[in-house]
């Protein structure tokens, strides 16, 4: 299997080089030159197969030849070892034909643990395997900077410099990464937003000279690795509660609009999936995108649902390359061409006809989060964090009919237990889940959102 850029201006690369690079040389993302599709017996036969099972059979076919089964299955169990659930991604059902998925067992509370375990194994298999050192430079709004920091923990080829926006993400998230961070892998606020942080990450990797004096590459979900990952989850569930006829439907809260394409590929690999309802917050350019036919990233606007505060989510360049069957990809190119130059870019034709049929969108206002959060708690006994209860509030203003239909639950509440508390006027518990190391954090040095910035805090990194 081989993987191109979205912007196609550079040559075909292996999947070893798609993962270490995280983003393609002419700044785009890649994607494989083809999406396998699995064989509908073999699906019906991974039904009750154990995670690490799953994950390897879609891992299979996209990383062909360059590792052998041996090696892929050690790492696939290695990946789900640290999680605290025996089914690593439990479903819960909280009304008839509805279930949650807890994607939150993970060693650091969140679903990007369920892409981070993986990818990080195979970034260490493909640097101790070429001899090589990596530099990860990391945007997060909250959850990918301590996934991060806590998979490569103990890698010694890994540096790393986690980058987060300043009064973005909530409290508990702040003392997790600083708890985590050391001396090679950092963590700083920016004094701007997410899509800063995300700019400043894709600019710097897309400088290839710099990139490749410092071995930078990305774990963001620009990363390919990232997407296949959490393809893992969305197949659990299909295999769980749908049919070939009769598909699950996923209502997922996105901001960087990875976790959505992850199940758009799941479901362009056979697995029964039916609608994905994308949530989204008052930052919505993927619904006005979508319902407008003109995607226009505005101002950053602060909300209850802070890792969803993105006005720029980078994997819709897939969506949008992935729509366009011409082998000049000349639409997508044009669409890219007119969003750098005037900063909002006409979406073509047929990426919005073809987006729709895998996607439809909802924004949820504050008020309406806070209020899900308290029916789902007084009709279920269901603690929600703030963006699975926006997913949930999605799912309530869809519908679904009879079909199943799966929410997908982002992050333990703990994470925004003040968010969650005073919704539910009661405290919330956070003590089992804090520890005590966090009260030995300090607070981390502010950066402005300028390349040199960030340069000289990588400089500093790689000579410590």
């Amino acid at each position: 299997m081989k993987y191109i850029s979205t912007r196609q201006g550079t040559k075909a690369v292996s999947i070893k080089r798609a993962m270490l690079d995280g983003l393609a040389p002419d700044g785009g993302l890649y994607v494989p030159c083809n999406v396998p599709e699995l064989d509908p017996s073999g699906l019906s036969a991974l039904a009750d197969a154990p995670m690490d099972a799953l994950a390897f059979a879609i891992f299979k076919p996209f990383v062909t030849d360059e590792i052998s089964d041996a090696a892929l299955m050690r790492m696939m169990s290695s990946a789900y070892a640290s999680f605290r659930h025996p089914s690593i991604a439990p479903l819960v059902e909280v009304a008839p034909n509805r279930w949650i998925m807890e994607l939150f067992h993970g060693p650091t509370l969140a679903f990007k643990d369920l892409a981070l375990q993986v990818l990080a194994p195979f970034m260490e298999h493909f640097l101790n395997d070429g001899g090589h050192d990596a530099f990860i430079l990391c945007a997060t709004s909250g959850d990918t900077g301590g996934a991060a920091l806590s998979a490569f923990s103990t890698s010694d080829r890994v540096k790393a410099l986690v980058l987060y926006p300043l009064g973005g993400v909530s409290k508990f998230q702040e003392e997790q990464m600083q708890h985590l961070a050391s001396q090679r892998c950092r963590v700083v606020a920016v004094d701007g937003t997410f899509d800063d942080c995300q700019r400043l990450v894709k600019s710097l990797l897309a400088k290839r000279k710099v990139a490749q004096q410092f071995g930078l590459t990305a774990v963001n979900s620009v990363n390919w690795g990232r997407i296949m990952a959490q393809t893992v989850y969305y197949a659990k569930a299909a295999l769980k509660h749908g049919t070939q006829n009769r598909p699950v439907n996923f209502v997922v809260p996105t901001g960087n609009f990875g976790n959505a394409y992850a199940g758009v590929l799941a479901k362009r690999m056979g697995f029964p999936i039916g609608q994905i309802i994308v949530a989204n917050n008052a930052n919505d350019t993927l619904h006005r995108a979508l319902n407008d036919g003109v995607y226009e990233p505005s101002t950053t606007l602060e909300t209850n649902t802070p890792a969803m505060d993105i006005q720029a989510p980078s994997n819709f360049e897939r969506m949008v390359f992935d729509a366009d069957p011409s082998a000049e990809k000349a639409e997508s190119m044009r669409f890219l061409e007119a969003l750098k130059q005037d900063g909002k870019a006409t979406v073509p034709d047929k990426s919005i006809e073809a987006i729709r049929k895998d996607i439809v969108t909802r924004t949820i206002s504050n008020t309406q989060t806070d209020c899900q959060i308290k029916v789902t708690y007084e009709t279920s006994g269901y603690i929600a964090d703030p963006h699975t209860a926006l997913a949930l509030a999605a799912a309530d203003q869809t519908g679904s009919g009879s079909a199943p239909t799966v929410v997908l639950a982002t992050a333990h509440p703990v994470k925004f237990a003040q968010i969650v508390g005073a919704a539910l006027r009661r405290d919330i518990e956070i003590t089992a889940y804090r520890g005590a190391s966090f009260d030995c954090v300090t607070n981390p040095p502010v950066l402005a959102a300028d390349e040199d910035s960030i340069l000289e805090q990588i400089g500093e990194i790689v000579r410590a």
